[in-house]
């Protein structure tokens, strides 16, 4: 994903428990309305929203 002006200069959010519910919601919420957003998951599953927000932008 190219970095231009417009994200370098957007809020950032941490989401923990990202990998899926309620934190894989609020990442996707935040993401919608233009976060950038480091996904924080034990399991690791936040892998493929990771993937998915990518895809978006």
């Amino acid at each position: 994903m190219a970095i231009t002006d417009q994200t370098e200069s957007a809020p950032v959010a941490i989401v923990t428990a990202a990998g899926k519910g309620m934190g894989a919601a609020c990442a996707e919420a935040l993401a919608a309305a233009g976060y950038r957003v480091v996904l924080i998951s034990p399991s690791g599953s936040a892998r493929a929203l990771a993937s998915r927000l990518a895809d978006l932008h």
